[in-house]
């Protein structure tokens, strides 16, 4: 048959570039409705694809069913172009007048194509040829065929062959348990049957019949939830060109039961109708899917107790890869369940347990072991081993084989810490009766031994090495212990209370002393505890004797001379007669000696002391050791006050030797004071004190003395603590004062700057001057604080006075500062704090220091004078020549001043030795660079005599008295600006 009315002449062509959604539309405009009468409407399938064509030659082909792929892909249609998604290269057939249908439906079945196009033999397009164009055109040969001679010889024979397949087809669809049926379905939802198996009355409980003339009758027997989730998702999928689908719903069956029906669908596109031709097998699932339930339900509940078991569970295959693995198995470990699937039994196994772990599942997977539990350690994932007890059993499939191991893992952890603390226990049990000092053993009522928990034969001599079980106490132990020891036993028997005692015994080695427990252990016997306290005694009474004598000399310390001194008070209260005195002895320059020749030798030199008083006291007295460099001696029962005296006289001479300790030939002096006891003393601590007080005054008075007490001193010492405690509230509460005396500048004849001297307006005892308190600073340390307050004070009004005065710029301050506060690690610190916190310039500040300061560590005060001078505050020696400084190394100090003595000057006109003494100090100040400052000018001729040696600076009375701060603003105002007229005509004492 020939294929030239088969080509459809005018296809769509594009070209590469063409997108997509262009060709789509170039589809669908093509895709006209069938005109009455019109021949070719079989070929309209034509539009359903374009043919590419690049440079007259055909290069691809795309179909609406590839339109239709890409859409449901959601691939956006307009942006992809064709040449990415066609069918190339296309297959043609080139054109001649002898080409048949025969031809063409033999290239459209080689390549599986329903779109032929036709080209000549240059490639140039000429039509194309369609899958239904062909057919349409072999249905209008079969309506003619006699018109066709050229297959008059039965080339439609096949007609009659097919009605016989299809009858048999009939057959097998009627005759199979599922239903298959065939519908179009339009594009508005809409569904028309075509047929229906007679499986339908098997599968839904409907005839055909029935199905096929109720059109919604299958609907509504699909349940609403299926209907929503099930097929209309399905259809959807169907427009969007899926062509084969497998789905499952549930349907009410025409006798009211609830079937499932499992669904495969085929979709095709049916040109002419414009519709999808569906067809689709339907069987019934309902008792696979109440077996899959079945099985779901019992897997869930499976899982439930995998899951939420309180206890791990884990599968592994048969080389240890676990499988799963709960939550609490998971967690026991601290893997994540992905973590876990990754690894085998033995990579987390204890090395000690994976030799016994390996034997035991060999043995198992060979049928010798059914289920077994046993021990496991597991590594955590931190690293930690985890104890289990881990019981297995084997999951094999239907031929028998194994196929995996079950585990139940329990965490004994907490069992594992209580049996190791338990073995612990045991084992320290075991230790401590090893080492325990007692002897233990239980005596039954009737006296007998009943065991020895604790062998000591060392501490029972009378067990004498035989073994006492089943022998009687008596048999052991001497008469009286015996019947004391049952009688014990018979109270713990009795009162169920722990019996305690001592018992003393005499052995070969010694006296020895044991301490005896007895408990009730039992309604008819006691448990004894023996343990040997001899050496707790022997402790005992050595602390008694430690807590009451001093340990380096070997002395009674102030404990047991107090007990000895309130003795030595009752009897003398007891009898008028009696008679005692306290000797309180302190060794002169002992720190000097411990310091310069080392605590070894200063304790050597305590014990010859404590050895000589000794040698001074008899049996009856007492020499006791306070503490540091001072001894008591309580002489008791004496004659009278000659009697002390005699002793006080005695230790002096002896003190008087030199001692040689450690090579080093040691003087040391001894001064003493005496208490007399009498009858108004009732403590210990009053006559030490007393005693004490008497042994400073001797000490102040002329050391290597000695001095009795007597009662002004005590009233003295009392005034003196007074004074110390009312010094350091004024100190404390900003109580003092300051003073300022001028300090003038002879050779400019203008006021230098002024001294600052503290003053104590004392509530009782009005103004005091320093010499009344600084004694009290010094001794208790308060200088320090004193110190620091003043230089704070000081600066804060010099920079006052500055800024009030601006036209006195040279005005400066000088302030007294201690030894003490020198030798403080805080000084510069604290002087630093002052300057910034007040604003002065150290060149303003002059501190003042003694002689005394500059020889006691040369080396220091060198250092701390050069770090003062580096900040611009001058330095004064105050009272130069009084002191014992060494002029050898004076010019060693960054100094500025030396400040005359007041003593010097006194006597100036009248003493030529004084004179002398000024005249020397003057030449040294001048020989080492420093200015002299003369104190205590008091009178014209003094004057005249310091400006003729050529001092330069001079204070005191003749120009004014130390002034409060409120009346130095009119000195500064009314006498400074007259210094020079002064000087030129001195007159009296200024106020």
């Amino acid at each position: 048959m020939n294929l030239e009315s088969a080509i459809a002449p005018t296809p769509i062509v594009v070209s590469p570039e063409t997108t997509v959604l262009e060709a789509s539309t170039a589809m669908q405009l093509a895709a006209r409705p069938p005109r009455s009468g019109d021949l070719q409407t079989a070929w309209e399938s034509s539009a359903n694809c374009v043919i590419v064509v690049d440079g007259g030659q055909v290069v691809g082909i795309l179909t609406a069913s590839d339109v239709v792929r890409l859409a449901a892909a959601q691939r956006p249609l307009g942006e992809i172009a064709i040449a990415a998604v066609m069918s190339q290269p296309a297959v043609t057939m080139t054109w001649s007048p002898q080409a048949t249908v025969a031809e063409a439906i033999a290239l459209l079945r080689q390549y599986g194509i329903r779109h032929l196009p036709i080209v000549t033999a240059q490639g140039d397009l000429v039509g194309l040829v369609t899958q239904d164009s062909l057919f349409a055109l072999l249905e209008v040969a079969s309506a003619a065929e006699d018109t066709i001679p050229a297959l008059a010889q039965g080339p439609f024979a096949w007609k009659t062959a097919l009605q016989a397949s299809q009858h048999h087809l009939t057959d097998i669809l009627n005759n199979t348990k599922a239903c298959i049926c065939s519908f179009r379905l339009y594009a508005d939802g809409t569904c028309e049957y075509d047929y229906y198996s007679q499986g339908s009355e098997l599968i839904y409980g409907y005839s055909p019949q029935a199905l096929k003339a109720q059109a919604d009758l299958w609907k509504s027997r699909v349940l609403p939830d299926d209907w929503e989730t099930v097929i209309l998702p399905a259809i959807q999928t169907v427009y969007g060109g899926q062509t084969q689908l497998d789905l499952e719903f549930r349907f009410r069956h025409r006798d009211g039961s609830l079937r499932w029906i499992a669904e495969s669908a085929m979709a095709r596109w049916e040109q002419s109708q414009r519709c999808w031709i569906v067809t689709t097998v339907a069987v019934d699932t309902s008792d696979r899917k109440r077996a899959e339930m079945a099985l779901q339900a019992s897997e869930a509940r499976f899982r439930a107790v995998f899951e939420q078991a309180a206890v791990g569970i884990n599968q592994a295959d048969v080389e240890g890869r676990y499988i799963q693995a709960n939550q609490y198995f998971c967690d026991l470990l601290g893997y994540t369940q992905a973590e876990l699937l990754t690894l085998r039994y033995q990579d987390i196994t204890h090395p000690e347990d994976l030799t016994r772990t390996i034997s035991l599942h060999s043995r198992q997977f060979q049928g010798e072991l059914g289920c077994f539990t046993t021990e496991r350690r597991y590594r955590h994932k931190s690293g930690q081993w985890i104890w289990t007890e881990l019981t297995l059993s084997l999951i094999r499939d239907e031929a028998g084989q194994v196929v995996s191991d079950l585990a139940i893992v329990i965490d004994i952890r907490d069992r594992k810490r209580a049996e190791l603390a338990l073995r612990h226990s045991e084992a320290k049990s075991r230790a401590v009766l090893a080492v325990m000092p007692d002897l233990m053993f239980r005596l039954g009522v009737d006296g007998c031994y009943r065991e020895v928990i604790n062998a000591r034969p060392d501490l029972e001599l009378y067990f004498k090495g035989r073994d006492p079980v089943g022998l009687r106490l008596v048999d052991f132990a001497p008469p009286d212990m015996a019947t004391r020891k049952l009688g014990i036993m018979q109270q713990a028997l009795t009162t169920g209370e722990l019996q305690l005692y001592e018992q003393e015994l005499e052995t070969p080695q010694g006296r020895r002393y044991e301490e005896v427990r007895v408990v009730k252990s039992g309604d008819d016997e006691v448990l004894f505890m023996i343990r040997d306290i001899t050496d707790r005694k022997q402790a005992q009474a050595q602390i008694i004797y430690n807590s009451l004598h001093d340990p380096l000399t070997g002395l009674p310390n102030r404990t047991l001379l107090s007990d000895r001194l309130n003795a030595a008070i009752h009897r003398a209260q007891r009898n008028p007669n009696y008679q005692y005195a306290v000797l309180f002895l302190d060794l002169d320059r002992f720190k000097m000696i411990n310091d310069s020749l080392g605590h070894s030798v200063g304790d050597q030199l305590l014990k010859a002391i404590a050895h000589k008083l000794q040698n001074h006291v008899r049996a009856v007295d007492v020499a006791a050791r306070l503490g540091g460099d001072e001894f008591v001696l309580l002489l008791e029962d004496i004659d009278g006050p000659d009697n002390a005296v005699a002793v006080a006289e005695r230790v002096l001479a002896d003190c008087q030797t030199p001692l040689n300790l450690e090579g080093n030939e040691v003087l040391i002096g001894v001064s003493i004071g005496i208490a007399i006891g009498n009858a108004r003393y009732s403590a210990a601590a009053d006559l030490i004190r007393d005693a004490d007080i008497a042994m400073y005054r001797a000490k102040h008075r002329q050391r290597g003395t000695y001095q009795f007490f007597d009662p002004a001193m005590h009233t003295q010492a009392i005034a003196q603590h007074t004074l110390e405690v009312e010094l350091y509230r004024a100190i404390e509460q900003n109580e003092l004062t300051v003073y300022y005396q001028p300090v003038i500048d002879l050779a400019q004849a203008q006021l230098m700057g002024f001294e600052a001297l503290v003053r104590w307006p004392h509530p009782t005892q009005g103004l005091l001057d320093p010499g009344a308190f600084l004694p009290c600073a010094e001794a208790t340390g308060l200088i320090v604080p004193l110190d620091h307050w003043v230089l704070r004070q000081t600066c804060q009004q010099l920079g006052q006075w500055r800024q009030q005065f601006p036209d006195q710029p040279q005005l400066g301050i000088s302030v007294n500062l201690s030894a003490q506060n020198c030798a403080t690690a805080s000084l510069l610190a604290n002087i630093d704090a002052v300057l910034v916190e007040t604003g002065l310039p150290g060149q303003y500040l002059n501190l003042e220091i003694t002689e005394n300061l500059l020889t006691q560590d040369m080396a220091r005060a060198a250092a701390l004078l050069t770090q003062l001078a580096e900040r611009g505050i001058s330095i004064s020696v105050d009272d130069f020549g009084m002191g014992h400084s060494s002029l050898k190394y004076l010019h060693r100090f960054a100094l500025t001043h030396l400040k005359i003595d007041r003593s010097f000057v006194k006597h100036l006109g009248s003493d030529s030795r004084d004179y002398a003494m000024v005249q020397m100090i003057l030449g040294l100040s001048q020989q080492l660079g420093l200015s002299a400052i003369a104190e205590g000018i008091e009178t014209p001729q003094q004057l005249r005599l310091i400006q003729q040696l050529g001092c330069q600076f001079a204070q005191g009375y003749l120009f004014s008295q130390p002034l409060p701060a409120a009346a130095v603003a009119s000195y500064l105002t009314n006498q400074a600006p007259g210094i020079q007229a002064q000087l030129e005509t001195p007159g009296e004492v200024r106020a």
